[in-house]
């Protein structure tokens, strides 16, 4: 690990030590003084530890997420408030993103209408009702003090936002590229119109790294979250625009920081009169303007010159005249149209903005900092991506979108497969023309393997991309292009809770995936089933795996709460062994060579988990929807029908048994009987795997195959029948205990891995192009994130 690096790893890591340490303490420490006291030292802490960082963009926004938000949270904890009290069952595991993170959790989507509450408000304002109604407003027009319960959660609740989010910010990340190759041209664009750009730009970046925090705190949380913005360019008037529009998650940890408790100080001394919310106003855009020095000061090290706590002030004083001015003309005699006061409105934010705002900014030359940090990325992705990444990646998704068209254009049979298999040959030519070892592996199973077969499948119907009515172009590329199955409904329990059957296709699944339609005779233990966990069997196979209770084999379609809670935390600790074991494998001439094949084994595990992790994170972030597992602990398999058939790469696995598996096995029972019909199906899966194996080794490697890596699946192909053979044969009798058949399983995957499976990684030099991009990708970030001087 280099300097750079570690530098911010140990920042944030300093961070989740300090929140750890929190969440500890409130478990002994009583809410209050006392438990202030001792977060105190944590507080001034977090005010030091940006300092470490020398890049604008990560020290600007560790000071934003630690220094401010979490401090915030942190002095809201100590007295039982704020988002990190808001439930005493969280976990350790949730509450260090909730603190770390400028999140929130939704807590009630659609919380239901409260007539009482709303004919209280009516009563209290007459006037306030008719100007909403002519207005199409709620609460934008109510003075401050009648909306003090309204406003404790002021991000709106509409569901339909959720479902504009993912195409929105595709939309602003478009326009953030745009406006950054805007600003190669800035000698020719007006100084004024300058300062627009680098205001539209300040609101995209902070649009796109709250996106991208919410993106990874909803992947690890497994919750919804609250909006961070609501579209602050349509704002109408100030109130809006900092209340209901302008970043939410700082207005959310204002409100009970600083706004409630200077409201109640405020009543208490002149009592509940419509002005006592002025002060508490006043307050917050105060304390805002003092963090936002603070944020300033941790980017550029230069002294304050007070220009930014000017600028909220003023924001704070004209906010404090509007909720006059509403109160003093609320029936709604003089309001202006919504098109000149949302001009007014943004124009007013704009203007004070280049007055006070935008000059802090040009003070430590944010502006040119900022564009050399684009342009490090930029240098690092032309380098690490060539031109034919995106020749071949567009290539793809033009590939898609015409199978998709030819769905809808050419029914389904050879006539549709005579027009995919153009498309099925390029697939197989295109890792080639990479020079990466990992765009080649991974563009090689992502579309020469899996997106052939799911296009194979498709030509007869069938598949995941497969359904009537036809999916949209945008799930079908999904789909199409990455290792995901999307999780459409939770399987039922197995009539016969001792075995678990092969599912088979059923014309009235939505995306014609897997459903429960076993065949004739499945709940026969001799036909096509395999054990499942019993308790009246204490030595059953599978025994490591109780929830799965669906009648899948090989796919564990529904896993417990408890499972996909502990899949980040898990997923988090194997990011760190893949990092350590980078490191270690650079010395491995030091090593035994057996040790060697050891770490190899771990390294390709790894890989395949933390890739298939990422893939599963964007998807699962833009779609919303949950998705099939990848891997289910292989490490715990008890046998090799345990390991190939419910933990290994499941995704492929459910790929090459509608592709292969299923036709095979339907063929041979008429051939001979369909009690033994799996066995030539399950052989002829591990034959085809080796061969779409051996194609990936060719694009990583270009060295001639030596079927080395085929016969380690026929291997595994012809070892695999005869277990289930014993296993029908014995019926449950002299099972292994697991703790003997589970080190007996992962010792014949080693051995026969180093015999046929890793000479041909060897052979490739796999090893060595690895750590060579490994440490290309160590330099570019030695580049981007300077180390700490």
């Amino acid at each position: 690990m280099d300097g750079d690096m570690i530098n911010l790893l140990k920042v944030w890591l300093s961070v989740c030590l300090c929140v750890c340490y929190c969440y500890a303490t409130a478990k002994f420490v009583p809410k209050g003084f006392t438990r202030l006291i001792c977060f105190l030292p944590i507080v001034c802490l977090f005010l030091y530890l940006p300092l470490f960082i020398s890049s604008i963009h990560l020290a600007g926004n560790t000071s934003f997420f630690v220094s401010w938000l979490a401090n915030f949270k942190l002095l809201l904890f100590a007295f039982g408030k704020g988002p990190l009290a808001s439930d005493p069952s969280f976990s350790l595991a949730r509450f260090v993103p909730l603190a770390c993170l400028p999140i929130k959790i939704q807590q009630n989507k659609n919380p239901p209408p409260n007539p009482l509450a709303k004919h209280k408000k009516t009563t209290k304002s007459e006037g306030i009702q008719s100007v909403q109604k002519q207005n199409g407003q709620s609460k934008e027009n109510t003075p401050a003090d009648h909306q003090d319960k309204d406003k404790e959660n002021p991000i709106p609740q509409d569901p339909k936002v959720g479902h504009k989010i993912p195409l929105n910010h595709v939309i602003k990340d478009l326009l953030f590229g745009i406006l950054l190759r805007a600003y190669d041209y800035s000698d020719r664009i007006p100084p004024y119109a300058m300062w627009v750009l680098y205001s539209l730009h300040i609101y995209l970046f902070l649009e796109l790294v709250l996106a991208v925090a919410a993106a990874l705190a909803r992947t690890l949380l497994a919750t919804e979250l609250e909006p961070q913005f609501n579209e602050p360019y349509l704002s109408t008037s100030l109130q809006e625009f900092w209340g209901r529009q302008w970043n939410l998650m700082v207005t959310g940890i204002l409100r009970p920081t600083v706004y409630e408790p200077t409201l109640g100080f405020s009543r208490r001394v002149v009592g509940r009169r419509w002005w006592a919310p002025l002060p508490a106003v006043l307050a917050t855009f105060l304390v805002s303007g003092l963090m936002h020095e603070i944020v300033f000061y941790h980017m550029g090290r230069m002294p304050p010159t007070w220009g930014l706590t000017c600028f909220f002030l003023l924001h704070g004083v004209c906010l404090t005249v509007e909720i006059g001015l509403k109160r003093a003309m609320s029936t709604g005699r003089w309001w202006l149209p919504r098109l000149v006061s949302g001009g007014l409105s943004v124009g007013f934010v704009m203007v004070t903005s280049f007055w006070l705002f935008l000059p802090q900014f040009f003070r430590f030359r944010a502006e040119i900092k900022a564009f050399e940090e684009y342009a490090a990325v930029g240098e690092f992705f032309r380098n690490l991506i060539s031109p034919f990444v995106s020749r071949v990646w567009s290539s793809v998704f033009a590939c898609f979108f015409y199978s998709h068209s030819i769905g809808k254009l050419v029914p389904k049979g050879t006539t549709r497969l005579l027009c995919v298999l153009p498309v099925v040959f390029l697939f197989l030519y295109l890792p080639l023309n990479f020079s990466s070892m990992h765009l080649e592996g991974g563009t090689a199973f992502f579309i020469s393997w899996l997106g052939t077969f799911k296009l194979l499948l498709f030509a007869f119907g069938k598949g995941p991309l497969a359904s009537h009515p036809p999916i949209s172009i945008g799930r079908f590329l999904a789909i199409g292009c990455l290792p995901i199955e999307f999780q459409e409904n939770p399987h039922p329990k197995s009539p016969n809770p001792k075995f678990e059957t092969y599912p088979s296709p059923s014309k009235s699944h939505p995306n014609g995936q897997m459903t429960q339609n076993p065949p004739p005779k499945s709940q026969n233990p001799k036909i096509e089933t395999y054990p499942s966990p019993s308790k009246s069997n204490p030595n059953r196979q599978n025994r490591e795996n109780p929830p799965q209770k669906s009648q899948n084999s090989k796919i564990e379609t529904n896993p417990s709460p408890q499972k996909a809670q502990k899949l980040p935390l898990n997923q988090v600790i194997k990011g760190i062994l893949f990092v350590i074991l980078i490191g270690v494998l650079k010395y491995s001439e030091h090593f035994h060579q057996k040790l060697v094949l050891v770490l190899h084994c771990l390294y390709i595990y790894l890989t395949l988990e933390n890739l298939l992790a990422i893939v599963t994170i964007l998807t699962r972030s833009l779609s919303g929807l949950d998705l099939k597992p990848h891997f289910n602990d292989p490490y715990f398999s008890t046998s090799l029908q345990n390991f190939w058939g419910r933990r290994w790469n499941l995704v492929a696995h459910s790929i090459l048994r509608s592709a292969v598996y299923e036709p095979t096995r339907d063929y041979s029972a008429g051939v001979i009987g369909r009690e033994w019909a799996p066995l030539p199906a399950v052989f002829g899966s591990f034959l085809v795997s080796g061969l779409m194996h051996e194609h990936i080794y060719y694009c990583m490697g270009r060295v001639r195959p030596t079927w080395e890596v085929t016969w380690f699946f026929v291997l595994h192909g012809v070892c695999l029948p005869v277990e289930i053979v014993l296993k029908k044969a014995l019926k449950g009798r002299c099972r292994l205990p697991r703790v003997i058949s589970l080190p007996l399983t992962l010792g014949f995957m080693v051995v026969t891995s180093y015999w046929l499976f890793f000479p041909q990684f060897i052979r490739c030099k796999a090893d060595v192009r690895m750590l060579q991009e490994y440490g290309e990708f160590a330099a570019f970030l030695k580049n981007v994130i300077p180390s700490f001087r």
